[in-house]
């Protein structure tokens, strides 16, 4: 569904591919790409269609070359498998960029450039002329050395890089800190400044990559409303990858689908986090309401102080639970609760087979089950009573539950706290929110509210 909400927001597959090749990648891994992309459009051209003069009517009304290679890349590629670029005929009306050569690509300028990028297919999608200046000059191998990632396609670590009494600062995420570390100080941004005029930190471990666009984009909240003025141009909300390309009209339509911050966050946090960027957050989000304030638990050491406040992990969730579910979230949940004793098994419960059904009953979920309650979970396992157990669960990892009104309520009243309700059953929690009576499901549960 995700995948799926992702290629809605294009019209062709060429579009797809080529701004949202996470998305695109995932849904040909999954087997599930001609299914999600049945209603894009395909633009193909019949085999032979590029010639000398379908390239020349083309490109008729380019002036440059950069003009070219931006506009139409189809018959730019083209053209170079035909030989064409040193034609007269055919380019001889295009600039060349202050009298350079077409391309700029020294074997210096290829390895520097290289050096902005993690994975070969973001190199690819967004330097495709240093890409394929390094495969046909020979510098390929050593130019992409580097991307034998301290992360990998699935995790990120998040860094800053502050300017010293400017309160300026850039907040990125990478799957190789030194790597692009260095990149970043050889660019215009940064090259103006000593490194001694630089604060450069590796915020957090590498960690998976949908957590890391999440305290990504926690961080710059946090240093907007520090009073910080945010470096980061790139209009893309991603992952130090590949991604959409979030214009501000891209922007504006997704956040239009959305009620609530919270679920535009967690659905697009590409788009949230390029309006973030863009300095226009508040102006695309003024149709939703502020449900309440949320804790700002971004930094370890704040989070690891808040636990110390609390003897079990119980009462830590009830009394403080945006600081427990950010330790969750970042991986700091052991540490923060080290000095927190576990609560020894209870060895006189017995687990009856109606006592483990009833039990079950209490869960949507196996993994939920699970999670909270282990003992009769493994009973119904060793007795042979599991796969009746679980006949009513669904699997988190299929399509999720259909919630309606009736279901999210009868849900809900399963729970007396609004946080051990969304803990154990997001999907209803969330479902009560975008349908408008999340009001008339936590009515009766106490008062203390917190919607992340």
């Amino acid at each position: 569904e995700r995948i799926k909400e992702r290629a809605d927001c294009h019209t062709t597959l060429k579009d797809f591919f080529t701004l949202d090749v996470d998305a695109y990648s995932a849904a040909a891994r999954l087997k599930i790409l001609p299914e999600i992309t049945k209603n894009l459009s395909r633009e193909q051209l019949p085999v032979g269609y590029w010639t000398k003069d379908t390239i020349k009517d083309a490109i008729k009304d380019f002036v440059s070359f950069k003009q070219w290679i931006e506009e139409d890349k189809k018959s730019y590629a083209a053209a170079t498998r035909l030989k064409l670029l040193n034609d007269n005929e055919v380019t001889g009306h295009l600039v060349k960029v202050e009298g350079k050569p077409i391309t700029k690509w020294t074997k210096e300028a290829i390895l520097e450039d290289a050096l902005l990028y993690d994975t070969r297919s973001d190199w690819k999608l967004h330097s495709p002329s240093a890409y394929k200046a390094s495969r046909d000059r020979g510098y390929f191998k050593e130019a992409v050395k580097h991307m034998t990632l301290l992360g990998n396609k699935y995790k990120r670590c998040i860094y800053s890089i502050e300017i010293k009494n400017k309160n300026k600062i850039y907040i990125g995420l990478t799957q190789h800190f030194k790597t692009r570390i260095k990149a970043h100080l050889k660019t215009k941004r940064f090259k103006q400044y000593k490194e001694k005029e630089l604060i450069i930190n590796q915020v957090t471990e590498y960690i998976d990559q949908e957590k890391a666009v999440l305290f990504e984009i926690d961080l710059m909240e946090k240093k907007i409303e520090e009073g910080f003025e945010l470096l980061n141009i790139a209009p893309g909300g991603g992952l130090g990858g590949a991604t959409l390309e979030w214009t501000k009209n891209k922007v504006e339509a997704s956040a239009k689908k959305y009620e609530f911050k919270m679920v535009w966050k967690e659905k697009h946090p590409g788009a949230y986090a390029a309006a973030l960027r863009g300095g226009y957050l508040q102006q695309v989000t003024t149709h939703m309401p502020v449900l309440n304030a949320k804790g700002k638990w971004t930094i370890k050491e704040d989070v690891l102080t808040d636990a110390k406040k609390y003897s079990s992990r119980s009462e830590w969730q009830d009394k403080s639970v945006g600081a427990y579910e950010a330790a969750k979230l970042y991986g700091w949940f052991e540490e923060a609760v080290e000095h927190m004793p576990k609560r020894a098994p209870n060895k006189n419960i017995k687990w009856s087979k109606d006592a483990v059904l009833k039990d079950a009953k209490k869960f949507d979920f196996k993994k939920d089950w699970h999670n909270n309650s282990s003992g009769a979970y493994e009973a119904a396992k060793k007795n042979g009573w599991f796969e009746q157990a679980v006949a009513h669960m669904g699997n988190k990892k299929a399509t999720p539950l259909k919630w309606t009104k009736s279901k999210v309520l009868k849900n809900a009243r399963k729970f007396n706290k609004k946080s051990k309700w969304k803990k154990n059953s997001p999907g209803a929690y969330s479902a009560a929110i975008k349908g408008g009576y999340y009001k008339d499901a936590v009515a009766h549960m106490g008062n203390k509210t917190l919607i992340d």
